[in-house]
């Protein structure tokens, strides 16, 4: 059921389920994260301990959780039991049970991280769009980012763009401990000003025909920086 060779030491997003309907979290649910520590067997996954604002939390015993695995490239999902909290050399762990079969993940949603950084965008040449290969050497148009998630971003600029138009939007990100450029094909979802009469739009874009590593890599970017930004909420 568990594979170890594919989970050992990858990171993962704790979904507490509300009590009484096992539908998943609320709005409202806190989503913890952790990294898994061992795969003893085929039905049972060590973890460590979740942090908040640099504490430890210990989920209550007996509760459910969807637990979500950043895997190679992929993203998996399965339900799982709190059983037990321990300690072994130095770590405080959790031990889960799981209670359904691991199956591959695709987000209906993804988290947006609301952040400032350069966006740059412009519209495809026609070789672009004949060939789908992007050249990262063309100008572009000045944009300030307002969020980003795994599935696109939303951007102010004073160029003025229309639904469901194909851009070219470029960015970099801290991935890993260096700079990282993303340049990727953007269906334009919604263009409009960012005030009454003024003269710089907000524009909302999904990513189109990226690569499941690219869009891991910005996820896990998302969730490195909403972990720093909890612990620096609750010191």
């Amino acid at each position: 059921m568990l594979d170890k060779g594919n989970l050992l030491g990858v990171k993962i997003e704790i979904h507490p389920l509300i009590e009484g309907n096992g539908e998943g979290p609320g709005p409202k649910q806190r989503v913890y994260f952790s990294k898994v520590n061992d795969i003893p067997d085929a039905r049972h996954i060590e973890i460590l301990l979740p942090q908040v604002a640099a504490k430890l939390v210990l989920l209550p015993k007996g509760s459910e959780h969807d637990i979500i695995f950043y895997g190679n490239n992929r993203m998996y999902q399965c339900r799982a039991r709190v059983v037990d909290h321990f300690k072994r050399e130095n770590l405080y762990l959790t031990k889960l049970y799981a209670l359904s079969t691991l199956k591959g993940y695709q987000r209906r949603e993804y988290y947006r991280l609301e952040m400032t950084m350069p966006v740059s965008h412009r519209l495809p040449t026609e070789k672009e769009q004949e060939t789908m290969v992007l050249r990262k050497d063309l100008p572009g148009h000045a944009g300030t980012c307002l969020d980003v998630s795994g599935g696109g971003l939303r951007f102010t600029t004073r160029e003025v763009y229309e639904p469901e138009e194909l851009i070219i939007c470029s960015f970099s990100l801290m991935i890993r401990g260096k700079e990282k450029e993303f340049s990727l094909w953007s269906k334009v979802k919604s263009c409009h000003p960012i005030e009454e009469k003024s003269a710089v739009n907000a524009v909302r874009v999904k990513f189109e025909f990226i690569n499941n590593s690219i869009r891991e890599e910005i996820i896990q970017y998302i969730f490195e920086e909403e972990r720093k930004k909890r612990n620096v909420e609750h010191k």
